[in-house]
This record gives C-alpha cells, sequence and structure tokens, in this order.
C-alpha cells in the first residue's frame, strides 16, 4: 500500500502551525495598581458603612485602595473598622480588621465584596446595586453549610 505525503500535507502543516495555550500564572501574584480601566477603581476611597440586622445595626468604615493584594490575584488592599460584638453578641467568624484583602466581582450594577477571600470554611460578604456614591443590599455571614446571619447593608461614599 502506498500512501502519498502530498495527501497528508494539509495535516502537517495544521499540527506545525498550532501551539499549546500558555500555562495559567502559577504562585503568588505580586502586589499591582489597578489598570486605568479596572472598574474596581469606582471604589477607590473611603466609605461609610452599616451593617443591620432586624433593628439593631452598627457601621464604620471601610476604605478601598487602588492596588491589588500580594498573592491573592484579583483582591484589592482594603482595611474595614467595624465592631460586630453589638450586632451579633459575639465577635463575627473570620473576620479580621487589620489591612486586608477583598474580593470583588460585579455584573452590571450588581456588586458583590467578599470580605474574607481567604477563608475555606466560614465568609464574610455583602452584595447589592451599586450607583457612583452608594452600595444598598444585604450582607451575610456563612459557614460551609451555608449563609449563617443575613442582614441588610448600605455603604455610602465619604464626603471627600
Amino acid at each position: 500500500m502506498h500512501l502519498s505525503l502530498a495527501r497528508f500535507a494539509p495535516f502537517i502543516i495544521l499540527a506545525s502551525c498550532t501551539q499549546s495555550a500558555p500555562e495559567p500564572a502559577r504562585g503568588p501574584q505580586a502586589a499591582a495598581p489597578l489598570p486605568r480601566d479596572d472598574w474596581r477603581r469606582q471604589l477607590v476611597g473611603t466609605w461609610i458603612v452599616e451593617f443591620r440586622l432586624d433593628s439593631v445595626s452598627t457601621s464604620g468604615t471601610f476604605v478601598v485602595r487602588d492596588s491589588t493584594v500580594a498573592g491573592w490575584g484579583d483582591a484589592v488592599q482594603t482595611t474595614i473598622d467595624v465592631q460586630f460584638d453589638a450586632l451579633l453578641g459575639r465577635p463575627m467568624s473570620c473576620y479580621d480588621p487589620r489591612p486586608t484583602a477583598t474580593g470583588m466581582d460585579h455584573d452590571g450594577k450588581q456588586v458583590r465584596l467578599t470580605f474574607t477571600p481567604t477563608a475555606a470554611d466560614c465568609g464574610f460578604s455583602a452584595y447589592g446595586a451599586f450607583f457612583g456614591d452608594s452600595l444598598i443590599g444585604a450582607w451575610d455571614e456563612s459557614s460551609f453549610a451555608g449563609p449563617s446571619v443575613t442582614g441588610r447593608f448600605r455603604m455610602v461614599r465619604r464626603a471627600r
């Protein structure tokens, strides 16, 4: 059986022109400034945040910086200063008020803030509609089994 090489030429050319996809970046990423066109730039600044549970509320400040956090991909450098003991009757689980990272995601005007992006078995997040100088929606404290506490959330930009 004689096979002509010309018959297989298109496959040989195709095989020689293809390259495998580049490997995704692995390991910790360096902290970096947010790109100019990054949607998260809208949130950079100081915010007054209010967490409400039934008729009880607590408030404080949430500062969003204009850079990502080393080692956490798309998380942004933030600081949150809120005391949850009066609201919950206990400290918030997985909550670390030191300068930290906050994961940010959006779908149109809907924004989700993950205040504990490094926690695997518990969490603390807020989500809602974003309107330039405010974000209004809900917050939740969750465990590996799902939300354990849910309440209302409001974030208003501090006057400049």
